[in-house]
């Protein structure tokens, strides 16, 4: 019997809902054959079956929310067709819930996970789920409880809501924003460091391609591919950044998968993922960024383009920002942020050893780290690595058209 369970649908996506069935119990479905399609409020894509054979059962019905890592259906080898049983009416139990047991069931996969991160005790929680199963919910209830609320929490009371003032209820995705926001400031001891880059290397290298570039690409070159090259390129030489925490351990992801924060027209955000960042020079670089941002804001990424990052990008610099503190993308250990490039003078030392001033291409990059990870000297000489790629990078060699790094002689 193979398992079909809710993908992992973005770090930032506990959920998903089930927003019809391809096949029917009975029906023989192919290895990677479209099963079902699962939807958020900005991401919908199909759900492949894991394996080929029939489908015997159907755990979550249309338009019912399902928990990531919760199993959805069951699919029985070929050779049990015959076995399969048939569509089970509404009132018959299911054979674990008509097993009797004392033993309570295992946590569902969301739960063991939160618990994990969170440092959860569950088997202090008393389940909500069938036969006291612990879900989700339950340790989503006890990490807020054992958070003390602030001044203005305590304060608030459920006061009428004043003529002329406008209650906007909270979206799906912003409710999962919202829990993912709280949950990692709750679990990450965040720091925040910040250097000041001097862009004048890139701006020299955009000038010199930038009517070519755009002509041969279809979008311009902003500074973004430069920064997501110095940055997978820093991480491959402190891995401790590019990891993740289990228990008392770091785990050091082996892959650079880049995550991209891209604002969906101010009604929430998704983060697509590079993979293998460090394999692509510039241009491809530039080429995934156009392709994930184009197809988030036309709602057609997949489950694919939102899993496995290792670490996040986030890029409010076009805004004209100067200075963003960003929230680490759990269960990540730490986030990059790029703030506005600006002109603006700064002292200059000549090769005689005097000083003038001059007029530079002055921007800020900053990183929000998970202390229990590592500390801020390291955090500070990976961040002083990647603002020494952006201002001494030969950046001709990395704006070839193949996308992918040429070997070198």
């Amino acid at each position: 019997m193979i398992d079909v369970v809710m993908p992992q649908l973005g770090e930032s996506v506990t959920e998903g809902t089930i927003a019809s069935w391809r096949k029917a119990i009975g029906d023989p479905i192919a290895a990677d054959e479209p099963l079902c399609d699962v939807s958020t409020d900005k991401v919908a894509f199909e759900v492949p079956s894991p394996g080929a054979g029939i489908l015997s059962e159907i755990l979550a019905e249309e338009n019912h929310v399902v928990a990531v890592g919760s199993v959805i259906a069951r699919i029985s080898a070929s050779g049990d067709a015959a076995t399969a049983p048939a569509a089970r009416s509404a009132a018959e139990p299911r054979p674990e819930e008509a097993r009797p047991s004392d033993a309570r069931p295992r946590p569902s996969p969301l739960a063991r996970r939160l618990a994990r991160e969170n440092a959860v005790d569950l088997a202090a929680l008393a389940g909500s789920g069938a036969r006291g199963r612990v879900r989700g919910e339950d340790v989503r209830r006890a990490i807020a409880v054992s958070v003390p609320a602030s001044p203005a929490e305590a304060a608030r009371t459920e006061a009428p809501v004043p003529d002329g003032d406008t209650v906007v209820p909270f979206s799906a995705a912003r409710r999962q924003i919202a829990a993912h926001m709280v949950q990692s400031v709750h679990t990450s001891p965040h720091g925040y460091i910040a250097f000041e880059v001097d862009y004048g290397a890139v701006e020299q290298a955009r000038s010199a391609v930038r009517e070519r570039f755009r002509a041969e690409q279809g979008f311009g070159l902003t500074y973004l591919p430069f920064v997501l090259h110095a940055v997978a390129k820093a991480l491959r030489a402190f891995p401790n950044i590019n990891s993740r925490i289990d228990g008392d351990a770091l785990v050091l992801r082996r892959p650079i998968n880049l995550g991209i924060a891209v604002d969906l027209d101010h009604q929430g955000l998704v983060v697509p993922v590079i993979r293998n960042a460090d394999g692509l020079n510039v241009t491809g670089l530039a080429r995934a960024v156009a392709d994930l941002a184009s197809r988030a804001r036309g709602n057609r990424l997949t489950a694919a383009d939102l899993t496995d990052g290792t670490f996040t990008v986030t890029n409010p610099g076009p805004a004209g920002t100067y200075v963003s503190v960003p929230i680490i993308n759990q269960p990540q250990t730490a986030i990059l942020a790029t703030d506005g490039v600006a002109r603006r003078p700064a002292v200059a030392r000549l090769a005689d050893g005097s000083e003038v001033m001059t007029i530079r291409s002055l921007g800020v990059v900053g990183l929000s780290m998970d202390h229990r990870a590592f500390d801020g000297a390291y955090a500070a000489a990976f961040l002083a690595a990647v603002r020494q790629r952006l201002e001494l990078t030969d950046w001709s060699a990395e704006l070839s058209d193949g996308g992918t790094h040429q070997a070198r002689r």
